[in-house]
């Protein structure tokens, strides 16, 4: 090819040189001929495909066969209103959708040896809607002797529709069918072995490493440098990381956030009343009067809203009706909290206080003493989860951590949330109690409400002056100092996953339904069960802490890290050694 390029033409060396080397390169691409091996895409309307061994028909949803709407200049209707004095016009909208839906079908008709279809998988793992084309192919392939369409259960064996699309997911199925016939819950021997056969690509005994490689690392290397600073990780780091692994990465590690785009976003309307109580609990002591205290509110109220972020409310009517119900929520909540502190033996003795503890740092919003007892609070505006399961596990653990940096050589009293909002109550619920948990010896509640009458039930938090045997969230005060103990042992395995860099999806129950990083995790609540904890008291969590401290268990970990080592030994979370 080289001597009829160049003909008689003597050549330079150079000139040779470029011809030789480009014959080279053409040879290796002609190594393999065309059509003998060759792979063609294209859209499945648009494109004519000849005759070939392998189909794969993938994003098979109801966008497929594609349909056009009826809202052209001219309708189909009007089409037809024109045909009537002589007028043709064509194709019409119908006659397009027909050869979308002929031009499908003949593409899907082209394969020689197999066809396979594919469809994507949401987030939370529910299949989207299905092209109509699945329905055809159940109706031809997948129906019992009497007609009916056959359930998964039912289809034979060589039939069996594999639900997942990704190797990922896959194996995750796979491992759920291994331990459904392991354990007899159903005899999936086949159905294990024809998914073994499908995913050779993966070696089952080391199906965590694979996982691994394929997720694009569900373990980092600089988890340190990510999630601490200086040696300590945020309290809210770690309850998200308990939470799910990898929604902590996306929101903690990559700081990735929602867009949104009005005016006042919903974290500001929030960020206002803390304002609020932030400035009006400065002046508790300096005020005397209940009415004192609404004039001192609205006045800081007022001033706030003239700050760039909230001042183009007052632009429209609507956002001027919205600020003034923010400014009366506001000054509700400062009052309420002005008539709890008034009202106990407590002072306020910081607000925002910078804490810090042995692998944490964080800000409380509010201290409260006295010269023996302290409780501190959190200002809530949104829902508030003081269950006594989500401390358990991690989700739920700042305002224990922070009573471990604050108390001293003070008795703890209460981790409260103050439920900044006015939301509708039953006639005999007080808005703005505290919700938490507490210390519920006698002296500890009469501090907290000192004109608390006998047996009768503080209008601040859950508790009564007497016997409190039945409320579960208040404790006797070795009880509530064990329990609050627990959260030091959590944040420090939680300290020392997030180092180890895990950071794989395995959210806790329903984690996944507000999740805004669904599409990158690609996590299938069908494939793999989220994690979910029995109920547990907080006096169950005491003792954990109890017989931990005194050797009783046997064990120098407590009953979450017995869990989460327990994941460790399935290969879902790194030992504290490094090693998977």
């Amino acid at each position: 090819e080289a001597e009829l390029l160049a003909g008689d033409k003597e050549l330079t060396v150079a000139e040779f040189e470029a011809i030789l080397s480009g014959g080279l390169e053409a040879t290796e691409i002609s190594i393999i001929p065309l059509k003998t091996d060759a792979v063609f895409v294209g859209d499945i309307t648009d494109s004519k495909i000849g005759s070939v061994e392998y189909l794969f028909a993938v994003g098979m949803t109801d966008a497929v066969p594609r349909s056009t709407d009826d809202t052209a200049l001219i309708s189909d209707r009007e089409i037809e209103l024109l045909a009537d004095v002589k007028t043709c016009l064509e194709p019409t909208v119908a006659e397009v959708n027909l050869r979308s839906r002929e031009s499908v079908g003949l593409n899907l008709c082209a394969f020689r040896e197999r066809l396979y279809f594919s469809y994507p998988l949401n987030a939370n793992g529910e299949e989207p809607a299905l092209s109509e084309i699945f329905r055809y192919v159940n109706g031809l392939f997948c129906r019992a002797g009497n007609g009916n369409i056959l359930t998964e259960k039912e289809l034979p064996e060589e039939d069996f529709k594999y639900a997942c699309s990704e190797v990922v997911p896959a194996i995750r199925r796979l491992l759920i069918e291994k331990h459904d016939y392991e354990n007899h819950i159903k005899n999936t021997a086949v159905r294990y072995a024809s998914l073994r056969e499908a995913l050779k690509c993966a070696d089952v005994r080391e199906q965590d490493a694979y996982l691994e490689r394929q997720w694009g690392q569900v373990r980092i290397q600089k988890g340190e440098e990510l999630f601490f600073k200086d040696g300590k990780v945020s309290p809210t780091a770690l309850e998200k990381y308990f939470a799910c692994p990898f929604g902590n990465f996306a929101s903690q590690g990559l700081r990735l956030r929602d867009r949104e785009e009005t005016s006042v976003l919903v974290t500001d309307s929030g960020n206002f009343i803390h304002a609020m109580l932030e400035e009006s609990s400065k002046k508790f002591e300096e005020i005397e009067t209940e009415e004192e205290m609404r004039v001192f509110a609205e006045a800081t109220g007022r001033a706030l809203l003239q700050e760039p972020v909230y001042a183009s409310m007052a632009d429209t009517s609507a956002g001027g009706y919205a600020a003034e119900n923010m400014l009366g929520e506001g000054v509700a909540a400062c009052v309420a909290a002005f008539l709890q502190v008034k009202n106990s033996d407590y002072r306020v003795e910081a607000t925002e206080k910078k804490v810090s503890g042995e692998n944490f740092r964080g800000k409380v919003d509010r201290v409260d003493a006295t010269d023996d007892y302290v409780h501190i609070i959190d200002y809530k505006t949104g829902l508030i989860d003081d269950k006594a399961v989500s401390y358990y596990t991690g989700r739920k653990m700042q305002l224990q951590l922070y009573m471990s940096a604050v108390k001293g050589d003070r008795i703890p009293t209460g981790v409260f949330y103050f439920p900044a909002s006015v939301s509708y109550k039953k006639p005999d619920e007080e808005n703005f109690r505290m919700l938490g948990f507490l210390n519920g010896e006698r002296d500890a509640v009469q501090a907290g409400d000192k004109k608390l009458a006998e047996g009768e039930k503080s209008r601040y938090f859950d508790a009564r002056l007497g016997d409190n045997s039945r409320l579960e969230k208040a404790m006797d005060q070795e009880v509530f100092s064990d329990f609050l103990d627990y959260a030091v042992y959590e944040a420090r395995q939680g300290a020392r996953e997030l180092r180890g860099g895990f950071i794989a999806p395995s959210p806790y129950e329903k984690g996944c339904e507000y999740c805004s990083y669904g599409g990158m995790c690609g996590f299938n609540y069908d494939l793999a069960p989220s994690r979910k904890e029995q109920t547990i008291t907080p006096k169950e969590i005491a003792n954990i802490v109890k017989r931990h401290r005194e050797g009783l268990d046997g064990q120098s970990v407590t009953a979450e890290e017995q869990r989460r080592e327990e994941e460790t030994k399935r290969g879902k979370v790194e030992p504290e050694g490094g090693e998977e």
